[in-house]
């Protein structure tokens, strides 16, 4: 029970610290300041994570799951398939081939790390039902993150949509994609995730990153995309890491 309290404290000062971000574009180390926070982000998901699934299994999954995704990301900013044509800005780091950041997988795992845990947290050991809630959970995750991040000019979209910006597209896209990868990482840890509960560690991560968003949608005064992202760490917190009536709590993670 520690643990929960250490991460409460971690995303209120992520939060607050979010609330003091300076515009991104103004600051030249911003690249290399925000591939650095994004992975200290990742690190406590990775590594409950890997201790559950074991070094080699889980390692593998990350990888084969990251580098998909960065291939998807890097097709639609050619393309504008599945997400809509955008592209990025170096203020997420340096660009591989010049079209997607390398440090993509690890802001993008740690929001499916945290997805798929919460909707097997709620699905139980239906996996069709996990699945589709996880892929929903994901692109609720990305109505408080895309309109941040392009607020922020880490990438910008050709055809911009009403909701802040961002076209509904990008979020058929996210279903899409958050289905496919959702029921990769089930199936590449089936044995796993038949046997035992997911540690409630897999979605600090994603409590983190959603404090970082939240925090700078109100500070720029978005208000209907911070709500998203405050009821969203309200649900990934509750799911998570409550729990379950009639069951046994989670092993800590």
């Amino acid at each position: 029970m520690d643990r929960i309290w250490l991460l409460i404290a971690s995303s209120a000062v992520v939060f607050i610290s979010s609330l003091t971000v300076v515009d991104f574009g103004s600051v030249r180390e911003a690249g290399s300041i925000s591939a650095l926070a994004v992975a200290l982000f990742a690190a406590p998901s990775f590594a409950s994570f890997i201790r559950w699934a074991g070094w080699k299994k889980g390692t593998l999954a990350l990888a084969a799951v990251g580098a998909t995704a960065t291939a998807v990301e890097g097709i639609s900013v050619l393309t504008g398939f599945p997400y809509g044509r955008f592209s990025y800005s170096d203020a997420l780091g340096p660009l591989l081939l010049g079209t997607v950041p390398f440090a993509l997988p690890l802001s993008y795992l740690p929001m499916l790390l945290g997805a798929v845990s919460v909707a097997r947290r709620i699905s139980g050991t239906d996996r069709l039902r996990t699945v589709l809630s996880s892929a929903a959970i994901l692109v609720a995750f990305d109505l408080a993150l895309d309109p941040g991040a392009v607020a922020a000019g880490l990438w910008e979209w050709e055809d911009p949509g009403i909701y802040y910006g961002v076209p509904a597209t990008n979020y058929l896209g996210w279903a899409m994609t958050g289905l496919a990868y959702s029921a990769a990482m089930l199936i590449l840890l089936r044995k796993e995730a038949g046997s035992r509960e997911m540690p409630p560690g897999i979605s600090a991560s994603a409590i983190l990153t959603l404090s970082f968003w939240t925090g700078y949608l109100f500070k720029i005064g978005y208000p209907l995309p911070g709500t998203v992202g405050a009821a969203l760490i309200a649900l990934v917190y509750c799911a998570s890491w409550l729990p379950v009536k009639g069951k046994q709590s989670a092993s800590s993670g």
